[in-house]
């Protein structure tokens, strides 16, 4: 047992006898360093949060207790936390594996099913206004992405000298972010998810089709809702970009995704947007991994500047 958290975790297991659960069982997957996951039983959940964690902890705290209609999550169950100690949050267990571990196994209207699904979840979370009470506290996420496209010809010239981005890629990638910084930020402040990704994605069969549910809301609070839409566009319809499994079907799975998130109540997104959000993000990750010195920069690198590509590929297919 890690003594930092040594003391949380007999506190759930406190919890979890009292509920007839047990024993608990660490299920973290990620490698964060201020918080772990535990599985009670095949009901309940329980994430353990570090002191250090706490804005975090009240992040998820808050969009748990305040709930989405529309929007298939886990429900709080109980809640604690010690400014010495931390804190943890019990929470329903969902059925289903994360997003990523069945990707393999779907048809494209398999995908179109989940798209649509997840899309209508945006959709619901983007209906909140910023004004609604209870909602999280609005985070660094505006901040840091408007530095992203700050830093723009910075991260250029970074990569330029560390010859990591060729000279035909140089005008390209201006384009993106160009285009994209006239409009950017302009989207409607709501609630957001903050981190939707394909691990936070949780998908299972119902009724004969596939349908997702969302987890992990650490990142959320109000922020333009166009912040929200970068993730999943690269990670998650970015299996139909050019040279993916479902390219064929890009036009196809692009018209679900946004039928089901206008049907949620959001306003129809603008990829070329997106692509810009995107492209300014990966300079910077990119280049940061130069300034830093990365064992892995170049492979980081490489990895931005091939999604780049892909990505700007998309907006002029």
């Amino acid at each position: 047992m890690d003594s930092k958290f040594g003391p949380l975790e007999r506190s759930v297991a406190a919890y979890a006898e009292s509920r007839g659960c047990g024993p608990v069982r660490d299920c973290s997957t990620s490698g964060h360093t201020y918080r772990r996951t535990y599985r009670l039983d095949e009901r309940y959940v329980a994430k353990v949060f570090l002191p250090e964690a706490h804005d975090r902890y009240r992040r998820e705290h808050a969009f748990l207790a305040l709930g989405v209609e529309g929007v298939d999550m886990p429900r709080l169950e109980a809640s604690t936390f010690d400014a010495q100690q931390g804190g943890y949050l019990v929470m329903t267990a969902l059925p289903g594996e994360p997003l990523e571990a069945i990707l393999g196994n779907v048809t494209a209207d398999e995908y179109g099913d989940l798209l649509e699904d997840l899309g209508r979840s945006l959709g619901a979370i983007h209906a909140v206004a910023a004004s609604k009470a209870g909602l999280p506290e609005k985070n660094g996420l505006e901040a840091e992405r408007r530095g992203h496209f700050a830093a723009v010809e910075d991260s250029i010239a970074c990569l330029q000298a560390a010859r990591l981005l060729p000279p035909a890629e140089i005008e390209r990638a201006r384009e993106a972010t160009r285009l994209a910084q006239r409009a950017a930020f302009a989207s409607p402040q709501r609630l957001i998810h903050g981190d939707v990704h394909r691990g936070n994605v949780l998908v299972a069969r119902r009724e004969g089709r596939w349908t997702c549910a969302l987890i992990d809301f650490e990142e959320s609070g109000p922020n333009p809702v166009e912040l929200d839409l970068v993730y999943p566009f690269l990670s998650i319809l970015g299996e139909a970009f050019p040279g993916r499994r479902f390219a064929s079907s890009w036009d196809r799975l692009w018209r679900r995704f946004v039928a089901g998130y206008v049907s949620g109540g959001g306003a129809e997104p603008e990829p070329a947007l997106l692509v810009g959000h995107a492209a300014a993000w990966f300079l910077w990750v990119a280049a940061h991994c130069v300034k830093e010195g990365h064992a892995t920069a170049g492979f980081y690198a490489a990895s931005a500047l091939e999604a780049l590509a892909l990505n700007l590929a998309v907006h002029r297919a």
